[in-house]
């Protein structure tokens, strides 16, 4: 079972890694992957507040068919590998499609790549508030060609049995010691703000917004603001397609 919906060759994985969330603040990052490499998956909330990635199968995703439908509803989320300046720690970071979107053009404009800098990633405000700037390094040479990238797609595998207590191989309950999870994690690992603040809306409550409350639920599910959209109709098709893909 697979999560992601691509992955270069990263075998090198220590188990007792996770993929972590940009905090509140200044974060300065070097990415070890483009991102044409970034890995995409969906991930959905339990009822406990911890995260975990969607199987992209609706009929037996344990997120997909819960009843509840802030667990049922999923965001889009990009992983990559980076390093966190100034200790060079290598970790593996999620980023929401609002972040996505800043540094795809910033690759757009400097040769296809991103990873010949330093980036910082300023986040701010909470739930439907939640902001994200990023502000350009001075491009420098660094050696980073005997770092292994951490694989990603077993980490996704990982948070999975973590947060639904079986094995993917087999379905089966996992054995689960008290200190499973380790404590060193952060607690937006276990307890999102954001997933707190999440509201559940139909399509028929879209169908009553304006632009102005449609585009707060546009920055809610991560998504990015298109360009082309002239009406709020428009806007609600766009937001239940991305939704839905």
């Amino acid at each position: 079972m697979k999560f992601g919906t691509r992955s270069k060759d990263v075998p090198v994985y220590s188990g007792n890694d996770y993929i972590r969330n940009l905090k509140k603040g200044e974060t300065t990052i070097r990415f070890l992957q483009e991102c044409e490499d970034w890995v995409m998956y969906r991930e959905h909330y339990s009822m406990e507040n911890r995260s975990f990635p969607c199987t992209n199968d609706r009929a037996t995703c344990p997120g997909c068919t819960d009843p509840n439908e802030r667990v049922s509803r999923s965001s889009r989320k990009y992983a990559a590998n980076v390093l966190v300046r100034p200790s060079d720690m290598h970790v593996v970071i999620k980023m929401p499609i609002t972040v996505v979107n800043l540094f795809q053009n910033r690759s757009e404009r400097n040769d296809g790549t991103i990873t010949n800098r330093d980036y910082v990633i300023f986040k701010s405000g909470d739930g439907l508030d939640t902001e994200y700037d990023v502000e350009n390094g001075d491009k420098y040479e660094a050696d980073t060609s005997d770092v292994k990238l951490l694989d990603i797609e077993t980490m996704l595998v990982d948070a999975f049995e973590s947060a639904n207590d079986v094995s993917v191989d087999d379905q089966s309950p996992k054995v689960k010691a008290e200190d499973d999870i380790p404590p060193s994690k952060p607690q937006s690992q276990s307890a999102s703000k954001d997933a707190e603040e999440e509201v559940v809306i139909t399509e028929a409550d879209l169908r009553k917004m304006d632009l102005f409350e449609l585009s707060r639920v546009v920055s809610e599910a991560e998504l990015a603001m298109p360009t082309n959209v002239k009406t709020a109709d428009e806007l609600v098709n766009y937001i239940l397609a991305e939704l839905a893909s």
